[in-house]
């Protein structure tokens, strides 16, 4: 079992990861990391780059039904997660 320590550890590294994911991908847009490469477009570079990676959605739907096995209300997961609001919620309260 893990300490408290090491559970908040874990935790810190999530939130880390998770901005600098976003950090990296605003960074590319912002210098067009894509034009030295020799790709014309952003999406041609995230096709050959990244298309195999599923983002966003996927992990909002892993946080989501987590909230929901844990008791989690609609409109709590709503104010809890961002980028998802009632319609979504709706839709994966009915899986």
């Amino acid at each position: 079992m893990l300490s408290k320590i090491e559970a908040q550890q874990l935790w810190d590294n999530l939130r880390g990861s998770l901005l600098e994911t976003e950090k990296n991908i605003r960074a590319i847009i912002n210098t067009r990391a894509w034009e030295p490469l020799g790709y014309e477009t952003f999406a041609e570079a995230w096709r050959d780059n990244l298309s195999d990676i599923e983002l966003s959605t996927e992990l909002r739907a892993v946080v989501v039904f987590a909230m929901f096995d844990d008791g989690a209300s609609k409109s709590d997961v709503a104010k809890s997660v961002a980028g998802v609001g009632p319609t979504t919620v709706t839709a994966l309260s009915n899986y």
